[in-house]
Parts: C-alpha cells; sequence; structure tokens
C-alpha cells in the first residue's frame, strides 16, 4: 500500500494541531504540549541533534499526550487522590499514544518516542519500564521536558523557571537522564554539579562531547564512560560519531592525540 508523503512544514501543523486538541481536555493542560516541545527543542539543540532529530523530538513532544483522548476528563483534571484503578487508567496513557500514532502512517515514525514520556532511566517509569541502552537520548529528552513543564503548570503561582528545575535535581541519575538536565540547566543558566565549565572548545565540539573525549583519553570502555557521565552507551557512541566527525578522525588513538594536542586534558 501507498503511504503518502507529508513534508515536515504539514506534518508540523498536523502535529501543532493535535497538541491543542489534546491540551483542551483539561484546564490544567492547556498549552502544555506546545510548552513541552518548546523544551524539549531547546535540550535537543543543547545537545548538538541533528536537525532531523529534533524535529522527531519536536514532533513526538507535541503529540505524546495523545494518549489522554482515551482517559476520562476527571482523572485528568484531579489528579490527586484517585482511586487505584485510576491511576492504572491514567498511566496508560503513553500505551494509548502510541498505539494510535502507529496506525497513522504519517505519524508513525514518532509513535515510540512519544510513548516513552513517562520512562526513567533507572527503569521505574512507565508504560513499558525500558532502562538504559533501552532508551533513546530522545525518549530521554521528552521524559525530561515533559515533567518539567507538569511541575510549571501544577504551580501557576511559580514565575521561576530555575527554581523548578533544581527541585527534580534530586532525581537526576534515577528518572532522569544527567545529560540532559545539565542541558535544560544551560538553557535556563542554571549552574548544577552536573554543568560543565566554559570555555573556548576547538572544532565546534560541545561541551558534553569534550566531557566524553576527556573520558576516552583516559583509555575506558564506552560503557565505563557512560556510567562515569551517567548516561546511557549508545549515546555515548553517538557523540564519538560526532566528535569523529568534527575533527576528522577514525579511531581512538587519533582522539586522545587530539585531545592532548588541544589542552583538553
Amino acid at each position: 500500500m501507498h503511504t503518502p508523503h507529508i513534508n515536515e512544514t504539514k506534518l508540523d501543523d498536523v502535529a501543532l494541531a493535535a497538541a491543542d486538541f489534546i491540551d483542551l481536555k483539561s484546564p490544567i493542560t492547556l498549552n502544555h504540549s506546545r510548552e513541552t516541545a518548546r523544551f524539549a527543542e531547546c535540550i535537543a539543540r543543547r545537545l548538538d541533534l541533528s536537525q532531523s532529530e529534533i524535529n522527531t523530538i519536536r514532533h513526538a513532544a507535541l503529540v505524546h499526550d495523545l494518549g489522554h483522548i482515551a482517559i476520562p476528563g476527571h482523572i485528568l483534571t484531579n489528579q490527586n487522590g484517585l482511586s487505584e484503578a485510576d491511576k492504572e487508567k491514567l498511566r496508560l496513557h503513553p500505551y494509548y499514544t502510541e498505539r494510535i500514532l502507529s496506525r497513522v502512517p504519517a505519524l508513525a515514525s514518532i509513535a515510540s518516542i512519544a510513548g516513552m514520556h513517562h520512562e526513567h532511566v533507572d527503569g521505574t517509569g512507565y508504560y513499558r519500564g525500558l532502562s538504559g541502552d533501552d532508551l533513546p537520548v530522545s525518549a530521554c529528552i521528552l521524559a525530561l521536558a515533559d515533567e518539567f513543564q507538569e511541575r510549571l503548570d501544577s504551580n501557576p503561582n511559580q514565575t521561576d523557571p530555575q527554581a523548578v528545575l533544581k527541585t527534580m535535581q534530586t532525581d537526576v541519575g534515577t528518572k532522569f537522564s544527567a545529560e540532559c538536565y545539565a542541558a535544560l540547566a544551560e538553557e535556563l543558566g542554571v549552574a548544577t554539579k552536573y554543568s560543565t565549565t566554559e570555555k573556548n572548545l576547538p572544532l565546534g565540539l560541545t561541551k558534553r562531547e569534550v566531557e566524553v573525549l576527556q573520558q576516552v583519553a583516559r583509555g575506558i570502555t564506552n560503557r565505563e564512560i557512560a556510567q562515569e557521565l551517567v548516561i546511557s552507551e549508545r549515546t555515548v557512541a553517538h557523540h564519538l560519531e560526532h566528535i569523529y566527525d568534527k575533527i576528522g578522525i577514525s579511531s581512538r588513538a587519533a582522539a586522545v592525540f587530539f585531545a592532548m594536542e588541544h589542552e583538553l586534558i
């Protein structure tokens, strides 16, 4: 069967329309999806993802709560004091999001990412309970952006996003990726123990890429780097690919020489 092609602009329009439709279901979710997408896009840019990856994350963020259409309105409006049965219904909304999107050819590519927005890096999230390398960086970005915006939404009198982000720091490494948290902290101008120091970096390397390069220079494996930086092995590999492309090398030994030459270690 031929799948109709939808260009990037049309896809963005569809995702925006879906976001607004979803958020109208409850007064406490008004504009939630648009704002989640805005923060997710900021994090993705800070992590130096490609424009294609950024677009995918933005679209997934806009429609991540599509599954709310299968949840009774009273559950969304009053989430405090829910029965166990109602809590379970609420926890199923990422599943419904993924199921709905997977049946729409133009949106199927973002279905799995959108369905992971309540997964945690330590495996305690839902609906699948994924963790570590099973969670792509796009899902980690969306999970953080969604939770951050939820906390802003739940306290309309809180006008300081920096203060809200700081309340989430204790969940870094368990619920949230340290790398994604540092990126959002940098975007908001928050100094945290996960932030890296400012310096002039060679050949367009990001601060996180330099951190990975410094770990490579120690002679440790990707798994050990992942543990050291509290990120997944897949993310380490992603950074190394970017590093190799930017500095024009193809081996870890060459990476070490580059780090030494540019006084990064």
